[in-house]
């Protein structure tokens, strides 16, 4: 997270997202090598894994970046 100014001359009192990419990745998904398997796999519905590992991560909690969902959980803080 990196902030990039403070204003003190705002209409709003909470922070806000201005951008963002990527996701964490799922627990036990067997670091970056792991990781990277994941990521191809789910991205290729061609994969023999893609369903499995589809399912998987979403019981993990493993979810696309999502900035106005991201700016809805900040405005709640």
């Amino acid at each position: 997270m990196v902030v990039e100014g403070v204003s003190d001359d705002f209409d709003r009192n909470h922070p806000i997202c201005l951008g963002g990419e990527g996701n964490a990745p799922p627990e036990d998904v067997g670091g970056e090598p792991g990781y990277e398997h994941f990521l191809a796999t789910i991205n290729d519905k061609d994969h023999p894994d893609f369903s499995e590992l589809q399912h998987w991560g979403s019981i993990q909690g493993y979810r696309e970046f999502n900035m106005e969902n991201v700016n809805r959980r900040l405005r709640s803080v």
